[in-house]
């Protein structure tokens, strides 16, 4: 498919705000050890992914899909 989209300046200061944030850059965004236990007790309570991100103050179309979606997968592996 095409390329991965990029964070613009504005886009990475509202991600650096977020305190579930350990660092981003243009390509790429780090979780918290904090953000990654609320994702997973959001997920054992229901919540999709994609509203998991919503509920702890993530803006999914700024993340993307490519972004957000396969972080479910590395959240439940970065917990042990």
């Amino acid at each position: 498919m095409g390329t991965k989209k990029k964070f613009t300046p504005e886009e990475l200061k509202h991600l650096q705000a977020n305190p579930y944030t350990l660092r981003v850059t243009a390509d790429s965004i780090s979780y918290t050890l904090a953000f990654k236990e609320a994702f997973w007790a959001l997920s054992l309570q229901g919540y999709t992914g994609t509203a998991a991100f919503r509920k702890l103050g993530y803006n999914t179309e700024v993340l993307g899909f490519d972004k957000a979606h396969p972080a479910g997968g590395q959240i439940a592996g970065g917990l042990s």
